[in-house]
């Protein structure tokens, strides 16, 4: 991996860490949804904003925390993460993605990254963590066009 794929992999991943580690802030969420049956490529296509923060069954609104985040899976399996913070702070990331249905996870680089789920048009995404059980911790995100 070049060095300018690994900057961007290391960013995506380290926009994604920032939002969880706000989560610890967070105020009580309800229950997650269960994951539906048949998941599909075509559930997590297109644009998505990020909605909530959970954590151990609390959740944070990013406005709260002066955030915003945005992704974008693309049929070419890559997926965009853009964030924007309160300070400034900002960055965006493209990287590679594929789905493994039978497991809910989404690859990069061939090694599970997120564990996802799909309900009502909401796209709940897990940390890497949560794939292992050591983590309750979720990014919430609706259709960006919805937001």
């Amino acid at each position: 991996m070049d060095l300018s794929k690994r900057y961007a992999a290391c960013l995506l991943a380290g926009l994604i860490a920032v939002c969880l580690l706000f989560a610890a802030l967070a105020e009580e969420a309800p229950d997650k949804p269960a994951l539906p049956e048949q998941l599909s490529e075509a559930d997590i296509l297109g644009a998505w904003q990020l909605y909530t923060l959970r954590m151990e069954g609390n959740a944070l609104s990013p406005e709260a925390m002066g955030i915003s985040m945005q992704i974008e899976f693309r049929e070419d399996h890559t997926v965009q993460g853009t964030f924007a913070g309160m300070l400034g702070d900002s960055g965006q990331a493209v990287e590679p993605w594929e789905l493994d249905v039978e497991n809910a996870l989404i690859l990069t680089s061939g090694q599970p990254y997120l564990k996802v789920r799909v309900e009502d048009g909401t796209l709940f995404l897990l940390m890497d963590e949560e794939i292992s059980g050591e983590s309750g911790s979720e990014m919430v995100f609706v259709r960006a066009e919805a937001y």
